[in-house]
């Protein structure tokens, strides 16, 4: 189980077990900045900063010419928190799907390089097909990814449409972030009961961890 390891995995927010890491998350932010790509899981308690992390990660990519395209998916409660915090703390404006455009087909999606949009939205097959079928994203970014579950019972595996949606938009972007709401919560990515992220080919956090470590020498 690699993704059990509490320091290593708040070596992403700068905290571990409640208590501040050296470097500061700022720093550990510059350290993702110089991986690719970027596929992990970011996980702490609620109210410790992802979004602002997740901002702090944008605008260093955008500043570095690493970003053009990026897809927030979220909880549609959430999508006005992210659209606030955004704008309000690093100057980055995002389209809201549903508010400030329609996806009236796949064009519509290369026109709009930054969105937040709501996983109820998304995971629409219709919609899905139009997003695939439009520039791949450089970041795509879940937000309370614990709700991408996939559980087993005997040998049946039941999938969710969330699932699904994180499943086909993996091969469509270049970087891949997760973000769960408690560490307690993200273990369950490794348990399968929520969404177990080993087994998304591409979500190689052990190596990307082991890196962030070494660039911030903890």
């Amino acid at each position: 189980m690699w993704i059990d390891e509490p320091r290593r995995l708040a070596v992403l927010t700068g905290r571990t077990h409640n208590r501040p890491l050296k470097p500061s998350a700022s720093q550990s932010v510059y350290c993702l900045g110089g991986l690719s790509p970027r596929r992990m899981l970011v996980a702490d308690e609620v109210g410790l900063g992802k979004t602002i992390e997740t901002g702090m990660l944008i605008r260093e990519l955008i500043a570095r010419g690493n970003a053009e395209r990026i897809l927030i998916v979220t909880p549609a409660g959430l999508i006005e928190n992210w659209r606030r915090e955004l704008e309000g703390q690093f100057r980055l404006l995002f389209d809201v799907l549903g508010r400030d455009f329609q996806d009236h087909g796949s064009a519509t999606w290369e026109r709009h390089g930054r969105v937040i949009a709501s996983i109820d939205a998304l995971k629409q097959p219709r919609r899905l097909q139009r997003l695939l079928a439009a520039p791949m994203w450089d970041m795509v970014i879940f937000d309370e990814a614990h709700h991408l579950s996939r559980t087993r019972s005997d040998k049946k595996t039941v999938v969710t449409q969330n699932y699904r949606l994180a499943e086909a938009l993996r091969n469509h972007t270049r970087d891949l972030l997760f973000l769960s709401a408690t560490r307690t919560r993200a273990t369950r990515f490794n348990s399968g009961r929520c969404c177990n992220c080993s087994t998304i080919s591409c979500f190689r956090m052990r190596k990307r961890l082991q890196g962030i470590a070494a660039c911030s020498g903890a």
